[in-house]
């Protein structure tokens, strides 16, 4: 006999499940109709993760054959191609690098470890200081993970003040510099450092006997014909690039690493198993020749399109506030810039309005802890904290354009009410 009324406790437990299902789900949130609403049931939107999910491979008979190839032992495989052999076709069709210029460095566990694979063979005890444009958490984690080595972050919301001040920290602690981080575009902030700053950065740098390392996340996300970056305009840096961002394959971390050969390192080999060389090189080749890359930047541009027409519409007749910053079409990030007041309530105020629609964005506040005491520690830099801090970033990579429509009108809803806003918080 069926119940007339479902036990609360039950129901409980039936939404933690599927809460807790949602939540470990690697697909987008697919579209639907419930509620007799276009969007949906109002539930949290997810743009706090430039990380791009995975979209659907398999989609016609030359994908399929792809996964049917992968599904076996990958130490046993044996393919045509190395990794180096598909980064190397892959830079070469792409950029103007004149590659016999570099040592390439294949490798299977992500940018991040790449990158500490280079700078254990920088650091050293009289240079251990690693310089980085804040706010970014990654590279201290990066940082680390190598022995005697420190970070020295520094804001910069330009490419002139990154540039600027780097040149500072190299006249003030240049010989205890083992490298500098560079990311083209920036992240989260979206400002771009063109040629001549590339090159007068490279310039301080050997200068200072220390090198700069691109970590080129972003360049292969770009249309084609238009792959560029800081990077490409280097001379004698060490550039990091990975399929995570380009094709959404985070689960393959393949990572490849540029080093120019007048600087003499050898990285040791990651990738023991010849057949897992293998695997890496079949797996990166058809991600790069079944126009999956094209998939990617196709998701991410109409998202980040529909999310910046929900932004605009969202106003209506009211002033745009602040700044917005989207570095390209296919860029993960979205900026707006100018959202923090000196005393940094408006961030506060508007971490705590995003309760009601729940848009699950980023703010400055969330990538600099104590910020109070910190303004108090070093006064000096409160203008270069306040600049560095005073942004809103979006990645529009997990929901569909739908609702990322719908949260650009919430954003802009929000900042639209920033006057009213921040006089209820001085009463």
């Amino acid at each position: 006999m069926a119940k007339d009324k479902v036990d609360p406790r039950e129901l409980e437990e039936l939404l933690k499940l599927v809460e807790s299902r949602q939540q470990i789900t690697e697909q987008p949130v697919a579209s639907h109709l419930p509620y007799g609403t276009f969007f949906g049931p109002r539930v949290q939107l997810d743009f706090y993760d430039a990380n791009i999910p995975r979209l659907p491979f398999g989609i016609n008979e030359q994908e399929r054959e792809v996964v049917r190839t992968l599904a076996g032992d990958p130490c046993r495989f044996k393919g045509d191609k190395t990794a180096e052999d598909v980064a190397r076709q892959i830079l070469s069709q792409e950029t103007a690098l004149d590659l016999s210029n570099y040592s390439l460095s294949v490798s299977a566990l992500g940018a991040r470890t790449a990158i500490a694979s280079v700078l254990r063979k920088l650091v050293t005890g009289k240079r251990n200081l690693v310089a980085y444009a804040s706010p970014n958490w990654v590279f201290e984690k990066v940082v680390a993970e190598v022995p005697n080595a420190r970070y020295l972050s520094f804001y910069a919301n330009s490419g002139d003040s990154f540039v600027q001040r780097c040149e500072i920290i190299a006249k003030n602690v240049g010989d205890k510099m083992a490298a500098v981080i560079v990311v083209d575009p920036a992240n989260p902030l979206g400002y771009r450092l063109s040629k001549e700053q590339t090159h007068y950065l490279e310039r301080v740098a050997e200068k200072h006997g220390f090198p700069l390392i691109f970590d080129d996340a972003f360049r292969g996300l770009q249309a084609k014909g238009q792959k560029d970056t800081a990077a490409m305009h280097t001379r004698n840096s060490i550039i990091v690039e990975t399929t995570s961002k380009r094709f959404g394959a985070r689960g393959a971390g393949v990572t490849w690493t540029l080093i120019p050969r007048d600087h003499k390192i050898e990285l040791e080999e990651t990738i023991a198993c010849t057949g897992c060389k293998s695997t890496a090189g079949y797996l990166t080749d058809a991600l790069y020749t079944t126009g999956y890359g094209e998939r990617v930047q196709s998701w991410v541009r109409g998202n980040a399109e529909a999310f910046m027409l929900g932004y605009r519409d969202g106003f209506g007749a009211s002033p745009v506030f602040g700044t917005l910053r989207h570095a390209f079409p296919e860029m993960p990030i979205i900026t707006l810039h100018g959202m923090l007041t000196p005393d940094f309530r408006w961030n506060a105020e508007l971490l705590a309005a995003q309760a009601e629609p729940n848009i699950g964005i980023t703010s400055g506040t969330n990538w600099i802890k104590d910020q109070k005491e910190k303004m108090g520690d070093i006064p000096r830099n409160r203008e270069e904290i306040c600049e560095g801090v005073s942004y809103v970033r979006i990645c529009p990579t997990k929901e569909p354009p739908d609702r990322s429509y719908l949260a650009g009108r919430f954003l802009a809803e929000i900042v639209a009410s920033r006057e009213k806003i921040l006089e209820q918080a001085v009463e």
